[in-house]
């Protein structure tokens, strides 16, 4: 076993891979610890680069990114921080230093070794100790080559994608295919067959194949085979082109071994467009046949089928817009382009499904369409598919959707364990698992999941925000920011990164950092009015009342003619002047929804509901939008906490059981994730819900003094701070500066 050392008050023990502080223990995978050994050999020196990858990966050609994720796994593991960095620094266009000197263990003590006149400054270390690390470094560096396809670390998010390539099972990544045709728009079509040769190779025992959104991340990318293949964890690439010409089609495919970097099948066929589906078939019966090791099929593989052209184009391009969008526009791009192949052919059970998961979605992109109206388009859609199709994946995915959106999440589960029966390379599976997990408080469960979708999908933004997202809502917030930043290297023009990165900054109390972040959002994503109302609110934070009314203004433009437009023009108004508790009542009656991922209006709801003595209407509105909260056994989660919170009010005079069922399970929540960084105040509300009125106050005195006491002009409007208005503590909190 390898010597253990200390490193200011972390140990290192390499031999375990594990790295222990003073609040707990992390491992982290083999390259990286070598990384960390690299830098401890040369304490107080830089390190270049370009020499750290020469010494923990010799003889692979391996991305510099690799080498900033492990810096980054680093940083997690000992507290550290780029901006702030006490153990590891950056040295731009450089390389990286170590700032500590380490001191090895003594196997008789435990203790660092050596007293106080043996101290050398950095970088000065006594000829043992230099040689010690060295043979440190040397074992571990032989270790790791005999040991390369093992990953034993708890943090299963992959760092080194070169040493998850196992020999012994065939993988294969599909590359976007290169459009030929002269017309440029047919790039979808390009992508689209690349992508349903994909998913028809994804679903054969024994292979493993990584997501579209990694793959397809290769686009433009100017790495060579085998950076590729390492950056994708496979060991063969199928690569072609397409070249559609009228009514002609050429189609050239290629499955390269990256191991020998021989080409072991080609093939090109001209046909008829008409037989496009008919040209996937077999090359994706070739493929399987050419790679060892994989159970052959005596039945078709899972290629979409219809015999419309026009449908089937329409689908590609619908897949196309899900896999490539940048922005919000991608859901109404796909969802019309779906729409259009089951109008063309309603027995298209692939295009289906694909609609079926769009509508199951419509929640978070469709914001004037009311959610039990995306629910029946969904459900429709799910039952033409499974009826056509019982293997239709995304059909069991949706159906895994619409059971979470109704607190169904054991329903939800299974679903999903369908879906990955039939696709086990599915990272679509993964990351909704980690969401259900998440909305059920199993955070332990929801990371595995996240990292497991991560694991399947690592160069892709979305799945990497997804891990960050459960990060984030478990109060890890350092480690949800750097996935976040590693999101936006992958693509810097997705904007929903940018989204995320002013949540966060938001919850750390950067409110710069925040505004800044969102407004690169709305100029990558010009039409979401969400991303616009959540600018808007980070000025209010801010006390930048003049910005925030001009974001409203934006978002309310983008909204159209709409209640939930004419709500957000007099937003200042109607919720932080309560001028017009009527208005404001009413205009929020109308609203298909209450809660978005950038904004909670259910707090100004009851309010302005119980100011115009309307009770009765805010508990229909509220159970019609989360009927899970009348359960005899009440389902909260981070999405309807603040309507569980508003019931325990409203209920109080008239279902006293009911409305304390509620306060339990809401408190039971907040206590299993104490530091929901958006949510924060709903904790403080439960106390005072439950008379714990000086609780309450030290709550949110807390989240004050970190700066991360948000929207605090909607303390005041809260129905359930209604006795601490005039505590001095609380009016102390309304005017605190920042």
């Amino acid at each position: 076993m390898q010597t253990a050392f200390m490193l200011g008050e972390h140990r290192i023990d390499p031999g375990a891979n594990q790295i222990s502080g003073p609040l707990e223990t992390r491992k982290v995978e083999p390259k990286v610890m070598a990384v960390l050994c690299v830098l401890a050999a040369n304490a107080g020196q830089t390190v270049s680069r370009e020499a750290l990858l020469a010494q923990v990966w010799p003889g692979r050609v391996v991305v510099e990114e690799t080498l900033t994720r492990a810096v980054s796994q680093l940083r997690l593991a000992l507290g550290d921080s780029k901006g702030q960095a006490r153990m590891i620094q950056t040295v731009p266009k450089q390389g990286y230093r170590l700032l500590l000197s380490p001191h090895p263990i003594s196997p008789q003590a435990g203790e660092p070794a050596g007293s106080v006149s043996d101290q050398r400054a950095p970088g000065r270390w006594p000829a043992w100790l230099a040689w010690l690390i060295a043979a440190l470094l040397a074992a571990l560096l032989t270790w790791l080559v005999l040991h390369h396809g093992r990953n034993d670390g708890l943090n299963n998010t992959r760092v080194d994608n070169s040493a998850h390539i196992d020999s012994r099972q065939s993988s294969v990544a599909v590359l976007p295919f290169r459009n030929l045709s002269a017309d440029a728009d047919a790039e979808y079509f390009a992508a689209g067959i690349a992508e349903e040769l994909l998913n028809a190779l994804a679903g054969v025992p024994g292979l493993r194949v990584p997501s579209p959104r990694s793959s397809f991340a290769m686009r433009d990318n100017k790495l060579g085979t085998q950076a590729i293949a390492r950056a994708l964890s496979v060991n063969h690439l199928l690569e072609g082109s397409v070249r559609r010409s009228g009514n002609t089609l050429r189609v050239s495919a290629q499955l390269v071994d990256v191991n020998s970097d021989s080409t072991v099948w080609s093939q090109q066929y001209d046909r008829n467009v008409g037989d496009v589906i008919a040209v996937q078939e077999a090359i994706a019966g070739a493929v399987v046949q050419a790679l060892p090791g994989v159970l052959q099929q005596d039945t078709a593989l899972a290629v979409s089928h219809t015999n419309n052209l026009q449908a089937y184009s329409y689908y590609l391009q619908g897949h196309y817009w899900w896999m490539n969008g940048n922005n919000s526009s991608w859901f109404v791009k796909a969802r019309d382009a779906f729409e259009a192949a089951v109008k063309l052919d309603p027995n298209f059970a692939e295009a289906q499904a694909s609609l079926a998961y769009i509508y199951a979605r419509a929640n978070f992109f469709a914001h004037n369409m009311p959610a039990d109206e995306a629910r029946r388009r969904a459900q429709a859609a799910i039952d033409q598919a499974l009826t056509l199709k019982p293997t239709a994946v995304n059909a069991h995915i949706a159906r895994a959707v619409l059971a979470a959106n109704g607190a169904q999440f054991s329903l939800a589960r299974e679903h999903l364990r369908t879906a990955l029966g039939i696709n086990p390379n599915s990272s679509t599976a993964y990351f909704l698992l980690s969401e259900v997990e998440l909305a059920s408080a199993q955070t332990e469960q929801a990371l595995a999941a996240a990292r497991q979708a991560l694991s399947l999908d690592p160069l892709s933004p979305w799945v990497n925000i997804s891990l960050a997202q459960v990060l984030f809502a478990s109060g890890q917030l350092e480690a949800a920011l750097q996935r976040v930043q590693h999101a936006a290297t992958l693509n810097p023009e997705y904007s929903w990164t940018y989204v995320w990165l002013a949540r966060i900054h938001r919850a750390r109390g950067d409110f710069e950092a925040a505004t800044k972040a969102i407004e690169k959002a709305n100029e990558l994503d010009s039409t979401a009015p969400g991303n616009a109302v959540l600018a808007a609110l980070l000025h209010l934070d801010n006390e930048d009342t003049r910005a925030a009314k001009q974001w409203l203004t934006v978002a309310a433009s983008l909204l159209g003619n709409s209640d939930a437009a004419r709500f957000w023009q007099q937003f200042d108004n109607l919720a932080v002047n309560q001028s017009n508790p009527a208005v404001a009542a009413a205009l929020l009656h109308t609203m298909p929804h209450l809660h978005s991922s950038s904004y909670n209006l259910v707090t100004l709801y009851h309010a302005a509901q119980l100011a115009v003595g309307e009770a009765g209407k805010a508990i229909q509105k509220l159970t019609a939008l989360y009927p899970e909260l009348l359960r005899v056994e009440p389902v909260i989660t981070l999405d309807n906490l603040a309507a569980a919170i508003a019931l325990v009010q409203l209920l109080e005079p008239t279902r006293p059981q009911q409305a304390q069922r509620l306060l339990s399970a809401g408190m039971a929540l907040t206590d299993t994730l104490p530091s929901i960084p958006d949510s924060r105040s709903h904790s403080a509300q439960l106390l005072a819900l439950a008379g714990r009125h000086d609780d309450a106050l030290s709550n949110l005195s807390r989240q004050s003094a970190t700066g991360q006491l948000v929207e605090r002009w909607q303390l005041p409007l809260a129905p359930a701070f209604s006795e601490l208005l005039e505590h001095a503590g609380f009016q102390a909190l309304l005017v605190e500066p920042r």
